[in-house]
């Protein structure tokens, strides 16, 4: 910086000092000098926004909040970020069901994308499987996990990036049990 400063100050005053031949093609030769310092201080500016390390936030689903209703216990909640351009994204939870009844998960709403769907993933000869399923069987007494290779909420058409550490309004419709409302938080990595 201080090579600039006074690269620049040789630059304002020789024009004050003389007009010979000699200082006019001193001068030249320090614009190239600026010019370059220049250059050099957009490229590490550039390099150093992008090799800056971005702060990751991980959430440990064991200490993901909780949501009761009279018969469900929903825990462990979580939205991944979009990636990249892509308008899609995934929630994953357990479900607990401690009624005696066995019920349902039929539909989900979530208020930062079109439409939801729920997806069963299974490997097939070293081929990944992605089928769509109608409704999540919740059997009674029991927990249902929502994760990656197996079942899981697919948001399509995602009305906004979903950005780290922000969170989005789902809402679960169930065949039995009352509806439930989840502020689900939206992390880049979940473990």
């Amino acid at each position: 910086m201080l090579l600039f400063l006074a690269a620049f100050n040789r630059w304002v005053l020789l024009p004050k000092l003389s007009t010979t031949n000699v200082i006019q093609s001193f001068r030249k030769s320090i614009g190239c000098e600026l010019l370059i310092m220049a250059a050099i201080l957009i490229v590490m500016a550039v390099m150093t926004t992008q090799t800056m390390p971005e702060k990751k936030v991980v959430i440990s689903l064991d200490k993901a909040p909780i949501v009761k209703s009279e018969n469900l216990i929903i825990s462990q909640y979580v939205m991944r970020v979009s990636l990249g351009n892509v308008p899609t994204s995934v929630v994953y939870m357990t479900i607990e069901n401690s009624s005696n009844q066995s019920d349902k998960l039929v539909s989900a709403q979530c208020t930062c994308a079109a439409r939801t769907s729920f997806h069963r993933m299974s490997m097939n000869n070293n081929m990944m499987i992605m089928q769509d399923i109608d409704n999540i069987e919740l059997p009674a007494r029991s927990k249902t996990r929502l994760e990656p290779m197996g079942v899981h909420l697919m948001l399509h058409q995602t009305r906004h990036p979903l950005l780290n550490g922000r969170s989005e309004t789902v809402i679960l419709q169930f065949e039995k049990s009352d509806p439930i409302v989840l502020k689900v938080p939206i992390y880049e990595k979940i473990s």
